[in-house]
């Protein structure tokens, strides 16, 4: 069965019947040119092949129903590009080296951490994913092209966005729906076991995170049975190796990358095994093995001399050919000394080749390989003094949005103009409670193709960065850092947060650690840091009376220098955000609602006795509510704000009895009861 192509859309599934309802319920137009295919309620996907009225009536669709608030992500070839990005007012990502197998991890979390940060930015915003589909049978692995069927690679990535978004509880369950919702054939969307591994990484990853954090050397490769090249299993295999890091070739023995070294050596079919010793390759990240068989070459000049049109078509075939290919990461295997053993229906290229001489003949394959054909690899850790400080990867699960947005503006096809950027600087000393550094003003120039007005808009509506230091007031910061599987965060936005903090701010600070986590490395901090378990829960009355006097009391040993800093979690696991009642972000506007109004209390307390409940109206203080309402209309969370007040009734009932006592207080006429009731 081929797979179908997407033309006109109809309701095929759950998300296809919803996004019927909502255009029914808003009004928006419907047309028979409509292509998008929507995944999710703000996640679409538009494959484009030979009918160029595609993207033109896509285009039209977007700039209609969306405008302002879509951006597309171009997986189409760049170089041949053909459409005009100016038909979508240039929001357009341009995807560059798109992997034609597999795409890693560190690909693929790198597009999810973009497309997070884009709808994070705007509820309205949608992101499109753009591919195109060649002709003929998309299925399969070209092994000359080294490459696998576009549909495979687009649907994994649309998985790994889906289950990453927490749309789906797994990227198994997610690439069904994407096989549903796009009519494709399920066999063509994994095309080599690899594939099939790294949607279980997918799978580990989002559940319990790396197992592994440290480089591995790999020592050995044990090849067990040789590949059969004739009927008579004669003809000698010459095999090498190649081993390439994060994309980049590690460098092996010349005997085991080149049969021109003079040390190289081929194997018969009878050969038990082919042995790759003392490699001692140090690896991290993704990895990717290739054993290719090379040929002699003299099969190309025959084809020349006797049909120089047989030359172009033997030229497409590669003087070496696959035997064997597997990916893995680093980061899924265990730590130190180790064997794995991969059995030939796990390995890329090799699952698909024939057990005997006649099946060979029979298909017209390369060679055959025997049924118990399979590799040893043998590991084992590295010396602390050899090992590479670079752990990047382990940043792959940890969202950040200052990492988004520098991505983003790479790949954006709009270019700001150097003195708008100028302009905007200026523009923002005006207001100094609203932080925006150079990324985002360049952001904001991208988004609004260049428009001051609306480049100014933006900075005003779009979220500060999670991993900023962000101002809330004189004396109150905060740093929203994402935890994930237990682990503290690592990422250039934490690092540059914390530099900021540690040159602005020196010694005049102390960090409330809100998140719920303790394997914050508070060093960092030079131990400035204070611990607080609040639980999953609503936290009591009684621990956020004494949360909020340990700030009052910091805060009042030096009334114009010290300063609070609350560390929060501002993006939790998917699975562990379903059994806390507060995210983060609550979290931090609670807390900060709750110390705010009890300082203003306790301030008027100080300067007007009783008497304060006799001020005037316009002169009293703000009640919790109102103190939440102000940090969430700055924090850009009032949707999230509001939903948690109408979905909990204790964080209601805590709210109220903030203001309660307070109030009560204000009219009792004894101070000393006040100091009973706040003072712990």
């Amino acid at each position: 069965m081929q797979p179908q192509p997407t033309g006109h859309r109809r309701s095929r599934g759950a998300v296809s019947r919803l996004w019927d309802t909502l255009k029914a319920t808003t009004g928006m137009a419907d047309t028979k040119d409509d292509y998008l295919v929507f995944l999710a309620k703000r996640l679409a996907v538009i494959a484009v092949g030979s009918d160029a009225n595609k993207v033109v009536k896509t285009a039209e669709r977007l700039n209609r129903d969306f405008a302002g608030h879509f951006l597309v992500w171009n997986l189409t070839d760049i170089a041949s590009r053909r459409f005009d990005v100016d038909a979508f007012n240039k929001q357009v990502i341009d995807v560059a080296d798109f992997p034609k197998y597999i795409p890693p991890l560190h690909y693929t979390y790198n597009q999810c951490n973009m497309l997070r940060y884009w709808l994070k930015e705007d509820p309205r915003n949608i992101a499109v994913i753009m591919y195109e589909v060649p002709p003929g049978d998309m299925r399969g692995v070209d092994p000359i092209e080294m490459s696998i069927n576009i549909q495979s690679r687009v649907i994994y990535l649309l998985a790994a966005f889906l289950s990453y978004l927490g749309e789906f509880k797994s990227p198994i369950r997610a690439r069904e729906h994407c096989v549903e919702e796009l009519e494709l054939d399920e066999s063509a969307v994994v095309a080599v076991p690899s594939q099939d591994l790294y949607y279980k990484y997918l799978e580990d990853l989002n559940r319990s995170g790396f197992t592994n954090m440290e480089p591995l050397s790999l020592d050995c490769i044990f090849v067990h049975t040789v590949p059969i090249l004739d009927s008579s299993g004669q003809s000698l295999c010459r095999p090498i190796l190649e081993i390439t890091c994060n994309g980049v070739v590690v460098e092996l023995p010349g005997r085991y990358a080149s049969t021109k070294d003079a040390k190289h050596e081929s194997f018969r079919s009878t050969d038990e095994i082919m042995t790759f010793e003392g490699l001692q390759a140090l690896i991290t990240g993704d990895v990717v093995i290739t054993c290719y068989h090379v040929h002699t070459g003299y099969v190309r000049q025959e084809a020349a001399r006797i049909n120089i049109q047989m030359e172009k078509v033997m030229a497409k075939q590669a003087e070496k050919v696959p035997i064997f290919r597997i990916c893995f990461h680093v980061g899924c295997l265990s730590g130190g000394n180790q064997m794995q053993r991969i059995k030939k229906a796990d390995l890329d290229f090799a699952a698909e080749a024939p057990e005997t001489t006649k099946e060979m003949r029979a298909r017209n394959a390369p060679m055959a390989l025997q049924r118990d054909f399979k590799i040893d690899l043998i590991f084992s850790k590295v010396e602390k003094d050899k090992s590479r400080e670079d752990h990047s990867f382990e940043e792959l699960t940890f969202p950040s949005d200052s990492t988004a947005l520098t991505m983003l503006n790479s790949m954006h096809a709009a270019t700001p103009r150097a003195e708008y950027m100028e302009l905007l600087s200026l523009y923002m000393s005006n207001y100094p409670e609203r932080s925006a550094n150079s990324t985002v003003k360049e952001w904001v120039l991208r988004r609004s193709e260049n428009s001051l007005d609306g480049a100014m808009k933006l900075l005003h509506d779009i979220p500060d960065l999670q991993d900023e230091l962000f101002k809330v007031n004189e004396r109150i910061y905060m740093m929203g850092f994402p935890w994930k599987n237990g682990r503290a965060p690592v990422s250039k936005g934490m690092d540059n947060a914390i530099e900021k903090l540690m040159t602005d701010l020196t010694s005049k600070f102390l960090v409330w650690n809100l998140s719920g986590e303790d394997k914050f490395d508070g060093s960092r901090l030079r131990d400035q840091v204070l611990d607080w378990d609040l639980g999953d829960s609503v936290p009591g009355f009684e621990v956020m009376l004494k949360l909020c006097h340990t700030m009052r009391y910091w805060l009042s040993l030096d009334t114009k220098e010290l300063c609070v800093v609350l560390l929060v979690n501002e993006y939790e696991d998917v699975s562990r955000t379903k059994n806390m009642a507060l995210s983060g972000k609550v979290r931090a506007a609670l807390t900060f609602a709750c110390f705010s109004a009890l300082n203003s209390f306790l301030s008027d307390f100080d300067r007007y006795g009783s008497i304060a409940a006799a001020r005037p109206l316009e002169q009293r203080r703000k009640t919790v509510q109102d103190w939440i309402a102000k940090f969430a209309d700055e924090r850009r969370i009032t949707a999230e704000m509001d939903a948690a007040m109408q979905s909990l009734p204790s964080l209601r009932r805590l709210v109220n009895a903030f203001d309660v006592h307070i109030e009560c207080g204000l009219l009792q006429p004894k101070p000393l009861v006040m100091h009973q009731v706040f003072v712990r």
